[in-house]
């Protein structure tokens, strides 16, 4: 019943959600209400890619953020079910980890506008 409520609410709701009770901390990271994770111009911290991989998306939106390679490899190797994919403008070495890591099968990678 938690879990119908949950999808009507934007994720900023949903994080603070998650900090009501353990309950609604395991009902709030049901991948099935984070299909997409934007995290635009956001900084890469450890607690937020780990949550990004406890939640499991199937798309991910990295954009304009300065996601380290190490961190990029570590986390789309954690994410299976990861099937699209955007890194626009991010440096461009951080693209390197998609050919070093063990990358989903992805449908979609958007790497445009990405910087040396």
């Amino acid at each position: 019943m938690i879990k119908l409520i949950f999808r009507y609410l934007p994720p900023e709701i949903l994080v603070t959600c998650s900090a009501v009770c353990k309950i609604w901390s395991n009902v709030s990271v049901d991948p099935e209400l984070w299909k997409c994770m934007n995290c635009t111009e956001l900084k890469m911290t450890a607690s937020l890619l780990t949550a990004i991989v406890r939640r499991q998306p199937e798309h991910l939106i990295l954009d304009w953020t300065q996601i380290a390679k190490n961190q990029l490899a570590w986390t789309i190797a954690r994410i299976p079910s990861l099937k699209n994919l955007s890194l626009q403008s991010v440096p461009i070495q951080t693209v390197f980890a998609l050919h070093t890591c063990q990358c989903p099968p992805l449908q979609i990678l958007d790497l445009s506008l990405s910087v040396d």
